[in-house]
């Protein structure tokens, strides 16, 4: 922090001394109108922090208010006026005249921390983050701590002290973030972004105000907020890797890592002017139909991805229990070929399920959202597709008519948002301006509840094999299990899937597939002995094509890849592990315990569904945006998930602005609240396993039939899908397709012959089929499938 601003905050902590309450007072009849409150300031417990209830709520600690300094222990207790109780935040700012008894001792740069108005036993980088949801985004205590925690993978109290005995011991029992060190991480972080914005003091605001400390402090604490989970996320990193084996390391490579996480100090002019904007609710006026980008990912006129929020006049209009309604509507052109659908981040996404409370239920195409009238503080309630999530947001909003496109686009950039990316923005934005009416509005939205999901497609059929007995196989070509040739079968209940996934590998000889780069000894194979929970670095890749040059990199991919065994410890323990990909086929292999290990349980749901769930998380799955789960339900098991509660935030573009930038970037597809977009043949992308519904199932194999891949351009090809067929590849298994029913029919090139439906919503295949030129011929026969 550079020395203006580190004298105008010792001028304020100065000032703030001076006000320290004094025993307290009476009534006149002799009852004391004060009270005690006692408070912890801790990273490590620090030494003369200045503590103050924040009565003007502008996160400093200034004249008037009552204050005091925390002794070696960290502690204070303030005369607080009972009025006051329960109203107002607790701040502390910790200058260089602090020391922290765990940390280095003497504070080198300065920082400040707060505590919620109901919290104020302890403050700390963790209730800290809670205050700033709770600000940003109207939460409640709750709410917020439940957020932060699903940030961090703390799962203990985050307003307890977690610097005494008892609670170390007691996080370490309960697993998950310890949460020591996830403050220490938050507070170097803060003092770095402290010191990148300090040069913003006193400068001008995109609103025109004059950016102060309070300012500052606020823009900071909103941005660590955002980065959290990054923050988490390469703490493990860090902790994982033994070349930092001192505490100085550790900070050194997570600061080297989120340095370009970072608000610049442009950026400060935009959070700043964002933060006081938000409060300010606009006037309603006539329900008009309206529109705003959530998302776009711009690489040219024939290529990009869009997500857009609409509302007809009718649907601003408020309905019996005052709320507003929206649709989501997404679009994505590959090579010019439109792809049209309305949930996830894929049209196959299309088909999942998420618990609504009563039922398992999918989002349909072009279903209805609400969100209620924005209260004083600009908060609004959201419920997105009948409770997948619900929660609140904010939004502030600016005029931005008669400004150039590529002026607005860098200020978004510049402000940290990565919702719009378009390639070589200079060059196509040009000197394009944005018409009447145009705005832009800076969104932030807080989770309250995220539903359970899966996807019914078979990719997600968990399975059992005899290869999950595993056995060291090493030089033996006959092994009984790991050589053998197997039939893979579909677990129906979550406890054949647990038997089944038990940490037990097959170990082979040196694995030579890629020339000069020979795998580990042994050469372990994971993949059918340890669960999915997620990747830990670059997208995992499960089909990479074979090596072929002459150099290749390694006989690994460097994804790693999060795994879970059910081991046959402790009562339904699992350990997680950290695994290699293979180069040559994507394969996993070189599964390493992470150190960590938790338990899972087993609900039921009102529908009678069965969900695996697993117990405080490990730290190293902090990074990942959700938790694993596995759903039993109709005879299947599937791997599903929740997504983790979070704090998020978009620029949006509202509909003038989105259609003249639409225009601009020759994207002919400009938005019509009025008007729905239909499905397209491309909408259908990906692979439908088909089969006749009296096929027997070999093994309780799924995959059998006809395979119809749906390309991303809209083309159709279909594979024989039974195993120990080799027919080839049919471009002319489809000639009539009807994308808005699904309706499909066409003959094969052996004059195999079928028709029926693919449902786009539910991802289900139904239809007749003949097959004249088999033996025996099949006449009429019925079909069913499913969208992997």
């Amino acid at each position: 922090m550079d020395s203006q601003l580190k004298r105008l905050t010792l001028a304020l902590a100065g000032a703030a001394v001076l006000t320290l309450a004094g025993c307290g007072g009476t009534n006149g009849v002799g009852e004391s109108t004060t009270a005690d409150v006692a408070t912890t300031v801790i990273d490590g417990p620090i030494k003369n922090a200045l503590v103050c209830l924040d009565k003007d709520g502008d996160g400093l600690c200034g004249a008037g208010e009552p204050s005091g300094r925390t002794d070696a222990n960290g502690n204070l207790t303030l005369k607080v006026a009972k009025a006051d109780l329960g109203k107002y935040a607790l701040v502390t700012m910790v200058g260089t005249d602090a020391e922290d008894a765990e940390n280095g001792g003497a504070i080198t740069e300065p920082f400040s921390m707060s505590a919620p108005p109901g919290k104020p036993a302890v403050i700390s980088p963790l209730t800290t983050m809670i205050h700033q949801a709770m600000q940003a985004g109207g939460a409640t205590e709750a709410e917020a701590e439940a957020v932060v925690k699903e940030q961090t993978g703390v799962v203990v109290n985050l307003f307890e002290d977690f610097t005494t005995v008892a609670s170390k011991a007691a996080s370490k029992a309960a697993g998950g973030s310890d949460p020591g060190k996830v403050a220490r991480m938050i507070v170097i972080t803060t003092q770095a972004q402290n010191k990148i914005v300090s040069a913003s003091l006193g400068a001008q605001a995109l609103d025109g105000s004059t950016i102060g400390p309070a300012d500052l402090k606020r823009a900071v604490q909103k941005k660590l907020s955002q980065i959290l989970p990054q923050i988490v996320s390469e703490l493990n990193e860090a902790e994982a890797n033994p070349a930092n084996d001192t505490q100085k390391k550790k900070e050194a490579a997570l600061l080297g890592k989120i340095g370009a996480s970072l608000m610049s100090a442009a950026a400060v002019k935009t959070e700043v002017a964002v933060i006081n904007q938000v409060a300010k609710v606009e006037p309603p006026a006539a329900p008009i139909a309206t529109a705003s980008i959530s998302f776009l990912d711009y690489t040219n006129a024939s290529n990009w991805n869009r997500r857009m929020f609409t509302s007809t006049a009718a649907q601003n209009t408020l309905d019996a229990n005052n709320n507003y309604r929206f649709e989501d509507r997404r679009l994505r052109s590959f090579n010019g070929t439109l792809a049209v659908w309305g949930f996830g981040s894929n049209p196959d996404s299309q088909a999942s399920l998420h618990f609504n409370g009563t039922t398992w239920a999918p989002c349909g195409l072009n279903f209805e959202g609400l969100s209620s009238v924005r209260d004083a503080q600009g908060t609004s309630k959201f419920n997105y597709c009948d409770n997948f999530s619900n929660g609140k947001s904010n939004r502030a909003n600016f005029d931005i008519a008669g400004k150039t496109m590529m002026e607005v686009y860098q200020q978004i950039v510049d402000a940290g948002y990565t919702n719009f990316t378009i390639a070589n923005a200079a060059t196509v934005l040009g000197s394009a301006i944005f018409p009447a009416d145009s705005k832009i509005g800076y969104n932030q939205s807080t989770d309250a509840f995220r539903s359970y999901v899966y996807l019914p497609g078979s990719n997600n059929w968990m399975f059992k094999t005899p290869y999950s007995v595993g056995g060291d196989a090493q030089g033996i070509n006959n092994h009984p299990v790991c050589n053998a040739t197997y039939t893979r079968t579909d677990a129906a209940t979550l406890e054949e899937m647990v038997a089944n996934f038990r940490g037990t590998p097959c170990k082979y000889s040196v694995d030579n597939g890629i020339a000069g780069f020979p795998s580990d000894v042994p050469n372990e194979d994971w993949g059918n002995t340890a669960v999915n929970i997620g990747n830990l670095s670059a997208t995992l890749t499960t089909t990479l094509a074979p090596v072929v040059s002459t150099n290749p990199p390694s006989h690994y991919t460097g994804n790693i890849s999060f795994r879970a065994a059910f081991t046959s410890g402790a009562a339904n323990e699992v350990t997680y592990y950290r695994c290699k990909q293979r180069q040559i086929n994507g394969s996993l292999r070189q599964c390493v315990p992470t150190g960590e290990k938790t338990t899972y349980s087993i609900i039921t749901l009102a529908d009678g569904a069965r969900i695996l769930k697993f117990a405080s998380p490990p730290a190293a799955a902090a990074n990942l945006t959700y938790h694993r789960i596995f759903v039993e339900r109709a005879g299947k098991v599937f791997a599903g998930y929740v997504d983790k509660l979070g704090v998020r935030n978009e620029a949006r573009l509202n509909l003038p602005a989105a259609n003249a930038l639409f225009t601009q970037l020759g994207i002919n597809n400009l938005v019509d609240p009025d008007v729905r977009p239909a499905l397209t043949r491309a909408s259908y992308q990906g692979t439908w396993d088909v089969r006749g519904s009296t096929n027997p199932v070999p093994g309780g194999v799924s995959r059998v039939g006809t395979r119809v891949a749906i390309g991303q351009d809209g083309l159709v090809t279909c594979f024989d899908n039974t195993p120990g067929n080799v027919n080839p590849a049919d471009t002319a298994c489809v000639q009539s397709f009807d994308p808005v029913t699904g309706a499909f029919s066409g003959t094969s090139v052996n004059g195999n012959n079928r028709s029926g439906v693919l449902n786009f919503i539910s991802g289900q295949v139904t239809g007749t089929f003949n097959l004249p030129n088999d033996l025996p011929p099949v006449v009429n026969g019925t079909m069913i499938g499913q969208r992997r």
